[in-house]
């Protein structure tokens, strides 16, 4: 269940960055089969930010968490 590409709120970031946040999304929604959404903070809060994972069903929670919990 990829996404289509989008940004994946990495808005406002320097085109560099905004291209290493973009890259870092695909490659887990690749290996993990699902929607994945990076929010990245403002420049006060440097460095930090969320990331979502989106789950559709409690068998594709318990799937994500076996692969997370590797």
């Amino acid at each position: 269940r990829p996404a289509p590409a989008r940004a994946g709120g990495a808005g406002g970031l320097p085109p560099a960055e905004a291209l290493q946040f973009q890259a870092v999304r695909e490659m887990l929604e690749r290996r993990l089969g699902t929607r994945v959404t990076i929010q990245p903070r403002g420049a006060g809060e440097a460095g930090s930010g969320r990331i979502e994972i989106e789950y559709y069903s409690l068998d594709d929670f318990n799937r994500l968490y076996e692969l997370l919990a590797r």
